[in-house]
């Protein structure tokens, strides 16, 4: 299961398809169509002939599995963080206070300035207090990629 893979692949700004529920038809059509690389733990799936970049994460740590990723693929100059909704995957756009007021919780509209919104489902984005987690957790993948 590669799904926190996944999410911190977005949330370093990369453009990360996934599904859980996809057959391996389907994972494969997609990486064909899209011209994406595989992730998967499943090596017997990279042995597949159309397969022509793909990996199989070794660690079972989601934090891990990223830092492999982005050494494998030589990555680390291309991090864009939070530029990716981590829901659908699309760009995040910046958006003014005005546009989104009517959707955020009362202290939210109090406290910050600065939104983003998914160009693809919606969703709203600032730096709330998860904000800083997030922000070590990738300086550590980060460190951890050097």
């Amino acid at each position: 299961h590669l799904g926190t893979l996944a999410r911190n692949l977005r949330l370093l700004g990369f453009d990360v398809a996934y599904d859980s529920q996809a057959e391996d038809r389907q994972l494969l059509t997609v990486m064909e169509r899209e011209n994406r690389a595989l992730l998967t733990r499943d090596r017997r799936l990279l042995m597949h002939a159309i397969v022509r970049t793909g990996y199989c994460p070794r660690s079972q740590n989601a934090d891990e599995q990223t830092v492999e990723v982005i050494r494998r693929f030589d990555l680390l100059l291309s991090l864009a963080p939070f530029t990716r909704c981590l829901r659908c995957n699309a760009p995040l756009q910046k958006v003014s206070k005005a546009e989104v007021i009517e959707r955020l919780e009362p202290l939210t509209k109090i406290y910050y300035e600065q939104f983003r919104r998914c160009t693809g489902c919606g969703q709203i984005y600032w730096a709330g207090s998860h904000f800083s987690k997030l922000q070590k957790r990738l300086e550590k993948i980060r460190a951890d990629c050097a």
